[in-house]
């Protein structure tokens, strides 16, 4: 007896999906069962993912069993209970979670982003998450960066500049981070009732001392001080040269900005299911075995984060 082209064809995409949904599964291995289940079956939006799929990323850099393994040792090493953490990184309601589909902790720096000419990626304007909230020009608020406290004549503007340190990747909140904390010691700690302090956060993540010039003169104001943490990102950046001898991430800045739109389009449906990542990840690996190198992973994909787990503070 034969089998129709039809029948076929149905047969390839139920194995097709039922391998999906298995990949899919087996994914989030470190993750609670229900947020594994929601997206085998698809049923966990894309922001939601993003956000969950960090977390599972660190339980498993870091050793740990489980999220509470992990959520544990961010409440040792910030000082805050374990269910503060949990409160920051997980939603109190799970299905209305899933119907919201938006970004809402924050905790790990997951939020909306935009492309801003010549300045490169940065957080989108106007986002209220738990952990981390960004004021109209897209800079991260300290808490400080309003007017002149009452009762006070004179007012001092301090500008940090840096990257990921500096804009505070692991803080728990905004005044946790190092211009946060600056500006609690400026006009709380050690307060001078002559003068307050205007402290502003203008640390992106990834960012080199060229986009922090950038940044600087995005500002339109004239600061008193300007602070600048950085050097690692020149450092990362300028040994990211490829083959070519160009720079990697000028690389892709191109190879994104020069890319038909149906060849984009096509790429964005096909990066939407696993069994293609894992079908890449195989020829990737092939080809450096028949090349007889060893095989590395990519370097936009974080490669500094998998020997190690931030601090939360």
């Amino acid at each position: 007896m034969t089998v129709g082209f039809g029948h076929s064809v149905i047969i390839c995409l139920f194995l097709f999906f039922l391998l999906e949904i298995v990949l899919r599964f087996c994914r989030l291995k470190s993750t609670p069962l229900s947020y594994r289940l929601a997206y085998a079956f698809f049923l966990l939006p894309q922001k939601c993912f993003n956000e969950i799929y960090a977390i599972n990323q660190r339980v498993e850099r870091g050793g740990f069993k489980d999220f509470n393994g992990l959520f544990e040792h961010y409440a040792k090493v910030s000082g805050k209970s374990f269910e503060d953490i949990v409160q920051i990184h997980l939603p109190e309601k799970f299905w209305p979670y899933l119907i919201r589909g938006q970004y809402e902790s924050g905790g790990h720096c997951i939020f909306k982003t935009v492309q801003k000419m010549h300045a490169g990626v940065r957080p989108a304007p106007n986002q209220q998450l738990k952990a981390i909230s960004i004021d109209d020009k897209g800079f991260r608020r300290t808490g400080y960066e309003g007017s002149r406290l009452s009762g006070v004549t004179k007012e001092k503007t301090v500008v940090f500049l840096g990257g990921s340190v500096l804009f505070g990747l692991g803080a728990t909140s905004d005044k946790n981070s190092i211009a946060g904390r600056v500006g609690y010691y400026l006009n709380e700690k050690f307060k001078n009732d002559a003068v307050s302090f205007r402290v502003i956060n203008a640390g992106m993540l990834g960012y080199n001392s060229y986009q922090e010039l950038l940044s600087l003169m995005e500002l339109d104001i004239q600061p008193d001080y300007v602070v600048s943490l950085g050097g690692w990102n020149e450092v990362d950046q300028a040994l990211a040269v490829g083959e070519a001898g160009k720079n990697l991430l000028a690389a892709l800045s191109d190879r994104n900005a020069n890319r038909p739109v149906v060849k984009s389009l096509i790429l964005s449906c096909l990066s939407y299911f696993v069994v293609f990542h894992v079908l890449r990840r195989f020829i990737e690996a092939y080809r450096a075995y028949g090349a007889g190198q060893d095989f590395k992973m990519d370097h936009f994909q974080g490669q500094e984060d998998r020997d190690c787990i931030y601090t939360m503070y």
